[in-house]
């Protein structure tokens, strides 16, 4: 019963915490890996993007200006990646936009290759670019939901920690954002402004 009301009412819900950048800890780079930005001949030859259209998404997401920084063999295989962007836009959950203070960066959609999973490749690459962009930037975000505790786990362990809740409710095209104690609703805009 309750899953036809959902379909009928095309309801869903997310929920998950955002998580602020506390202590740049020391870490140990990959000796194996190279950590360098990702271009368009990497979407295109690794087999990290081939699942679910991935590329064809990610080469929209390099025209909007977003990066995407990696680790990658010597054979140039993507074994793990991220995206991000400095106080600007980001695609968020469902089709919604994230919009940043200035001086904040915010990491997103981040992938492990299965070879190459329980190795901290996730840790290290949350440091890496934590170390490089936090000397022009003032705060490093990231993202998760409740569900995934392997992602909630390396973020920890790279030293952020979580600053606000969120859930999203989604009925029809109307969005609710419970957003730490605010509740926002967007029907035709989807965004929420993060500060």
């Amino acid at each position: 019963m309750i899953n036809k009301l959902k379909s009928l009412f095309q309801f869903s819900c997310y929920s998950g915490k955002f998580y602020e950048l506390s202590d740049l800890k020391d870490f140990k780079n990959s000796q194996e890996l190279i950590f360098r930005d990702l271009k368009e001949d990497d979407f295109e030859f690794s087999k990290i993007f081939k699942h679910k259209n991935r590329k064809e998404r990610y080469l929209k997401n390099l025209e909007n200006g977003f990066r995407c920084k990696g680790y990658v063999t010597t054979d140039n295989e993507v074994a793990f990646y991220l995206w991000y962007t400095t106080g600007n836009m980001a695609p968020w959950f469902k089709g919604m936009e994230l919009y940043l203070p200035e001086n904040d960066v915010y990491i997103w959609d981040c992938r492990t290759a299965e070879q190459w999973q329980r190795k901290g490749l996730y840790c290290m690459a949350l440091q890496n670019i934590s170390s490089e962009v936090l000397k022009r930037s003032k705060r490093v975000l990231i993202d998760c939901s409740n569900s995934n505790i392997a992602s909630q786990k390396g973020i920890l362990n790279a030293g952020f920690y979580p600053f606000k809740n969120f859930k999203v409710f989604k009925i029809r095209n109307v969005f609710f954002v419970l957003y730490g104690c605010k509740i926002l609703v967007k029907r035709k805009k989807k965004e929420l402004h993060l500060c």
